[in-house]
């Protein structure tokens, strides 16, 4: 899916189309953008992993929040960093001086997610998109909200 960004952006400068529609976490410097809808980018594991217990209700978070700095020496499973998701976890991991390990590189978000809430790793998607693998998924999860505000 996130390729499809690429795509757009570069018809949009090569003038063959005129409009799109896209989610990006670096905003193009060289087109007219308007921001159309924020979605919180989740923290997801599964359910019986024993930093769970760590995360608290925090006012201003929709979910659980947790320290990330917890999941230091966590295995991640990650998109690769020319994907939205991806570069959103490097600048995380930048953020809260981390180098965890990464246990698999995808361009599959779908798989990345599943296979946290199956519990071989922890993976960040939009809400929106865990949202649907847990509607259709057979393992307890969750989505915990991360960052600092």
């Amino acid at each position: 899916m996130e390729a499809v960004n690429f795509i757009a952006e570069t018809s949009l400068k090569d003038n063959s189309i005129d409009l799109t529609f896209y989610n990006v976490h670096v905003f193009p410097k060289l087109l007219d953008y308007e921001v159309m809808q924020r979605e919180e980018i989740v923290l997801i594991l599964s359910e019986g992993h024993p930093l769970a217990s760590k995360s608290v209700d925090k006012p201003g978070f929709k979910h659980p929040w947790v320290d990330l700095s917890l999941f230091s020496r966590e295995n991640f499973i990650l998109l690769y960093p020319d994907q939205n998701t991806g570069g959103i976890a490097l600048k995380l991991f930048k953020d809260y001086d981390m180098d965890p390990p990464v246990l698999l590189h995808t361009r599959n978000s779908e798989m990345s997610i599943k296979l946290a809430m199956e519990g071989l790793g922890i993976a960040f998607a939009p809400e929106s998109y865990y949202h649907m693998a847990a509607s259709h998924g057979s393992q307890p999860s969750l989505c915990l909200s991360i960052g600092k505000s």
